[in-house]
């Protein structure tokens, strides 16, 4: 197919540097369609010294940075977060103070973390955004937040969770009935037919299913405990697609405890539940306060636990059966990234598919942009990302290294440790290298996965993030990362994993390879496959735990990473370019509201396929950027 440039040149020379605004519109492939250029979404090359590419960055989109700016923080971010200023002003004196009243919480919490995170970037990014703000004519501190609120609100997201979790119902223990004398490990513990084997307590959520081989007939009974009582009226019970309440005849509510903080809640299906059969188990519920501020009125709601479990005669051992729940449309996909190549793959190239979702609020959507940035030290590189923010969440380089990161959110971060050491005194701020400052930094100095690897082992994130690495050499490496606050040897926050079957590294406690279904693909969604135990910790009365027991991505995560693996599996040696855009667009794996970025990236030909500008991003069509034409100075 005949490929369609257009350039668009800026008026202004930095240096001997041009901007250029590329908008590549073709397709590499022979079985599709010409591609229309996404109407949010434009390719701008940036030349020269970190300061002259921010410089041309900030000039040429002045206009849009202002309104991304406007639009995702100042009406929409801002407020929402600001709604949080009472649960945490209760918890954190430091929030009661009146310079955060007159909606000034959000504004000031994201930038004093920011200027925080600041000491931690390298120079040459605070150059670029210092660029970016004398060419947008914008205050610098408007850009350092803009550029470090991903990292920042996803710390403050989870202190927001962990603290609604402490407030809400818990799940205590799940009964199955006594299943003692069947012969059977339905726990997955090693023993068989131990006593109170089908009573799990405490109970702890888990990827896999908490019980199998229970009897068709048995009552299923779940224990919720709050210090200010758990609502009958509020309680939600759904097995598979089946949605009951506490009035349903098939479910019995009993209270207990010596303040009434206690409530068991037994369902018995009417006519038993199948034989050799799986199903899935959603319990919610909220207590007895009611929540005027911020408004509307409410009790404190817990995120919904899910449980699966299999019926006799079904005869797979517990961890072979993943928690995977159900498809019903209340819970959306989470981010991904996966790499396949050789047995995989059609003609045995390495090919890396991205589908980042975190928010969009009707905003981010419409600022979308792919920077290609020539520098004046380092590899030329790519990033897809959005106008005044310096980075993305998926990249390559000009030697093929490509990278593409997903959120695991964790309590083992630097907003934590503040919380350890200052208590009630601490902020929310965090500290650290913004993550795609760190992907910024290997595609500038590194160019294969192992140097990759090397650069990032050391460097101290400011979340959790799961990385995913591929290179032009077939190689690929997944890395689970977190800030390791507690010094613990033990669990350093950083584990690196590939296919290689023959190394007890790739597989978990129960002999499942961490990502992969075959010898050449690796996935990753926002879990911890490794870190499980991310942090376990008791301080002053708090139980501060590990992502499974508090997060709401957790089990969302959980399904989309079995979804993936399945349709790698379905596919495997049938992956072309088309296919794995096919994947990365797939309704299983796709949020419907925030899907941010959709990429897929051929390391081997340097060529990247995007999709951007709408919601989902996918809803657009891939389009087709042969880089290292770009790279190599095409378009000039």
């Amino acid at each position: 197919m005949p490929r369609i440039r257009s350039v668009d040149v800026s008026a202004r020379q930095v240096a001997a540097a041009l901007l250029l605004s590329v908008s590549v519109m073709a397709s590499g492939l022979a079985a599709c369609e010409p591609a229309t250029q996404p109407p949010h979404t434009v390719v701008a090359q940036l030349y020269g010294t970190p300061y002259e590419r921010g410089f041309q960055h900030g000039e040429r989109f002045e206009d849009r940075i202002r309104s991304l700016y406007t639009m995702l923080l100042t009406n929409s971010i801002l407020p929402f977060l600001n709604r949080e200023r009472p649960d945490m002003a209760e918890m954190l004196v430091t929030y009661a103070e009146d310079r955060y009243d007159d909606g000034m919480f959000s504004y000031l919490m994201l930038l004093e973390s920011g200027q925080n995170i600041e000491p931690w970037i390298p120079q040459e990014y605070i150059e670029e955004m210092r660029g970016i703000s004398d060419g947008a004519d914008i205050p610098y501190d408007d850009i350092l937040l803009l550029n470090t609120f991903f990292d920042s609100m996803v710390g403050f997201r989870a202190m927001t969770f962990f603290v609604r979790a402490l407030q809400a119902p818990k799940v205590i223990a799940v009964d199955f009935g006594d299943l003692t004398g069947d012969g059977i490990d339905n726990d997955g513990d090693g023993d068989v037919d131990e006593p109170g084997e089908g009573h799990l307590e405490p109970f702890d959520p888990s990827q896999y299913a908490s019980m199998v081989e229970v009897p068709a007939d048995t009552t299923i009974t779940i224990s919720l405990e709050d210090e200010d009582g758990v609502s009958a009226d509020l309680i939600r019970y759904q097995v598979d697609q089946d949605v009951y309440y506490a009035d349903s005849p098939e479910v019995t509510t009993t209270v207990y405890g010596d303040s009434d903080e206690g409530m068991t809640v037994a369902y018995t299906p009417s006519g038993g539940y199948n034989p050799a059969d799986e199903y899935t188990i959603y319990i919610a519920a909220g207590d007895n306060t009611w929540v005027d501020d911020p408004p509307p009125g409410h009790a404190r709601m817990m995120r919904d636990m899910r449980i699966t479990f299999t019926t006799r005669g079904d005869g797979r051992a517990l961890y072979d059966v993943p928690n995977r729940g159900v498809r019903d449309g209340r819970f959306q996909p989470t981010s991904t990234a996966f790499a396949v190549r050789s047995s995989a793959t059609t003609d045995g190239q390495i090919r890396l598919g991205h589908h980042f979702s975190l928010l969009d609020a009707n905003t981010i959507h419409k600022h979308t942009a792919v920077f290609v940035h020539h520098t004046d030290s380092g590899y030329s590189h790519a990033v897809v990302g959005w106008v005044g923010l310096i980075y993305g969440f998926s990249g390559m380089n000009s030697e093929g290294l490509t990278y593409g990161v997903t959120i695991a959110d964790t309590l083992n971060m630097p907003m934590t440790s503040q919380f350890i050491s200052l208590l009630f005194y601490a902020q929310l701020i965090t500290e650290g290298i913004p993550v795609g400052m760190m992907g910024r930094e290997i595609l500038n100095k590194t160019s294969t996965v192992e140097e990759a690897t090397e650069w990032l082992r050391d460097k101290k994130p400011t979340y959790g993030w799961n990385w995913l690495l591929a290179d032009a050499n077939r190689n690929f490496t997944a890395i689970e990362t977190h800030a390791n606050v507690l010094d613990d040897a033990t669990n350093i926050g950083f584990y690196p994993y590939n296919a290689d079957t023959s190394d007890a590294s790739n597989y978990d406690l129960h002999g499942e390879m961490l990502g992969s279904v075959g010898t050449d693909d690796l996935r990753i969604t926002s879990h911890f496959q490794h870190y499980k135990d991310d942090i376990d910790l008791d301080l002053f009365g708090f139980h501060i735990q590990p992502q499974r027991y508090w997060t709401s991505f957790y089990f969302r995560a959980v399904r989309t990473f079995y979804e993936l693996g399945d349709l790698i599996e379905d596919r495997y040696g049938e992956l072309d370019s088309r296919a794995v855009m096919d994947l990365v667009g797939h309704d299983e794996l796709v949020d419907q509201r925030d899907s941010m970025t959709a990429t897929v990236w051929e390391p081997e030909k340097c060529v990247l396929h995007y999709a951007l500008g709408k919601v989902p991003a996918t809803a657009a069509p891939f389009v087709t950027l042969d880089l290292k034409e770009l790279f190599n100075g095409g378009g000039q």
